[in-house]
């Protein structure tokens, strides 16, 4: 999916069911969601989670 998701230019969000389960390890979902936002402008968002990643405190 993020291969797909990279490589597509119409794609704004990717939308989880929660951060903590978007990878393996809850950190690297982190790490993934940061760079996909950060190199690609792609938001990622979680349904059971009420996080803004596009404000300074949904950053963090």
């Amino acid at each position: 999916m993020l291969t797909f998701v990279k490589r597509s230019k119409n794609i704004n969000y990717v939308i989880v069911y929660s951060y903590e389960r978007f990878s393996r390890s809850g950190i690297n979902g982190a790490s993934i969601a940061n760079d996909l936002i950060k190199k690609h402008g792609i938001i990622t968002l979680a349904v059971t989670q009420e996080l803004d990643p596009t404000t300074p405190a949904g950053a963090f």
